[in-house]
């Protein structure tokens, strides 16, 4: 009402009825008794106005209580779901979100197999970095406490010039998991996580996906998990980059009945001619660039260029519910391109 008035010309005052003097024996209360009482006081100059706020401040209270709905609404929906499975003789997990993400992932996965948009035959496995939500700054000694900068304020300037860090003897006071990487021999180093994924060579869907504590071996590791959860007595074909030509990876690849189509290094390569001559090892080699496209979609529409979640298993579901989300669109666009057809 009070900006209808305004809009109209007319002087107006928000009074809170709080603030309105009344006598102890006024206790008889009808609109025209309460009008001539506001009418007496503002004359006298004894009534208080109150501020009005503008559209931008009613903006941002709408969108504060928006976001309390909406927790409760989620709160909610979590109670819901926890007596559902308990009538069903389920127990939910103490880390519900990461079980959520398991399943939704594993549902979209089992959508994708039932439309014949899986292969299971032949595959290729990546990882990436994934940068932790924490600054340079925080990754200290271990064995020291806060370092005296000699600066006031908190967000002191800090010099890292010279110094000799590594994670053996610092870790990060904000995100303790997170890890300092580089992704080449010359580039810069952040603390990071390292996310990884199975992809399937036939449409580029994943079929699993795992984030774990950077390492030097996390992504040959990562790869052995993923594989070996695949299951299955049928030899299947595994395509991955130069950094997975080791020794040790291939040997554990072949005897997971796994062939091992992965680059070869110039010098030393643990792949031999047998493998590289056929044609199945060149197309493997030019399927598994499709991985990029994942890992630049999950970075740039899933929003884990930087992740905004700190501790392994928060980023681990987040990255779960990004893969399942990539799987859902490019399985809608493979379907919109087959009834184009």
């Amino acid at each position: 009402m009070y900006w209808q008035l305004a809009k109209l010309g007319r002087a107006c005052e928000v009074i809170a009825p709080t603030l309105v003097p009344t006598k102890a024996r006024d206790r008889v209360k009808t609109d025209r008794r309460d009008a001539e009482r506001l009418a007496r006081c503002y004359r006298a100059g004894e009534l208080t106005a109150v501020w009005v706020p503008d559209a931008s401040h009613e903006a941002l209270r709408d969108l504060v209580r928006a976001r309390e709905a909406a927790k409760q609404d989620q709160l909610r929906a979590r109670h819901r779901l926890g007596k559902f499975l308990l009538r069903h003789g389920k127990r939910p997990p103490q880390n519900m979100r990461a079980w959520v993400a398991t399943e939704f992932f594993r549902q979209v996965r089992d959508q994708a197999r039932e439309r014949g948009l899986l292969s299971d035959e032949h595959f290729t496995v990546d990882g990436t970095l994934i940068e932790a939500w924490a600054s340079q700054k925080s990754f200290q000694p271990k064995d020291q406490g806060p370092q005296d900068t000699g600066q006031s304020g908190s967000n002191p300037e800090v010099d890292f010039r010279g110094v000799k860090r590594s994670n053996t003897t610092h870790q990060s006071t904000t995100d303790p998991d997170a890890r300092l990487l580089k992704k080449s021999a010359g580039g810069e180093a952040r603390l990071s996580y390292m996310g990884h994924v199975l992809m399937e060579n036939r449409n580029g869907l994943v079929v699993d996906s795992l984030l774990t504590i950077g390492s030097g071996t996390a992504e040959r590791e990562a790869a052995c998990a993923m594989l070996d959860a695949l299951g299955g007595s049928k030899r299947i074909t595994v395509g991955a980059d130069k950094a997975y030509d080791v020794p040790e990876f291939v040997g554990d690849l072949r005897e997971m009945r796994v062939t091992p189509h992965v680059a070869q290094k110039r010098e030393g390569s643990s792949i031999d001619t047998r493998t590289a001559r056929h044609g199945g090892y060149a197309m493997s080699q030019k399927a598994r660039k499709r991985v990029e496209e994942i890992f630049g979609w999950m970075k740039t529409v899933g929003g884990h260029r930087k992740t905004r979640y700190r501790g392994t298993q928060r980023v681990s579901w987040a990255f779960t519910f990004t893969a399942a989300a990539y799987n859902l669109v490019r399985m809608r666009n493979l379907e919109s391109n087959l009834n184009s057809a």
